[in-house]
C-alpha cells in the first residue's frame, strides 16, 4: 500500500486537531517557498495534502493560505523570523504521527519538482530538527 493511501486510512481513523492541520500546511508552504521558486508539482504535492488532512475551520483554507504565504514570504527574508515561524509551527504538532506526517509532507514538497534545491534541504533540516527529529 503506498505511503500516501496508509496516511489517508490513518487520518480517517485519527482525526488531527486544527492547530496541527495550520502547522503541517504552514511548514510546507516555508518548504514550498525555500528555493524562492513556485513549481505546478510543487501545488500539486501540496493540493494532495489539503485533501488527506481536511480543513476544518472558521476560516476558510483561502484565507488561511493568503494570511499564511504573506508570513512565510516576509519569514524567507529573516532568518529571525523563520526561525521563529518553524518553532512557533512544530510546537503546535502535538502526536508522533503527525510529526512523522509533517516531515513526509515536507520531504515531498522538496522533491516535487525533482530538483532538491540546497535551501529546501536547508529549511527541510531545519523542521525535523525543530520536530525533535
Amino acid at each position: 500500500m503506498p505511503i500516501h493511501d496508509r496516511l489517508a486510512e490513518y487520518l480517517a481513523e485519527h482525526p488531527i486537531a486544527q492547530d496541527e492541520r495550520e502547522a503541517v500546511v504552514t511548514l510546507m508552504l516555508v518548504t514550498m517557498y525555500a528555493d524562492k521558486k513556485l513549481t505546478l508539482e510543487e501545488n500539486a504535492t501540496l493540493q494532495r495534502y489539503e485533501k488527506l488532512i481536511k480543513w476544518d475551520s472558521g476560516m476558510s483554507l483561502g484565507y488561511f493560505f493568503g494570511n499564511t504565504i504573506a508570513t512565510v514570504r516576509s519569514a524567507m527574508r529573516d532568518d529571525a523570523k523563520l526561525e521563529t515561524l518553524i518553532q512557533e509551527s512544530c510546537r503546535k504538532i502535538h502526536s508522533d504521527a503527525i510529526r512523522t506526517l509533517t516531515i513526509k509532507a515536507c520531504n515531498d514538497m522538496t522533491g516535487a519538482d525533482f530538483k532538491r534545491e540546497a535551501s529546501e534541504l536547508a529549511v527541510l533540516k531545519r523542521i525535523v530538527a525543530a520536530l525533535g527529529g
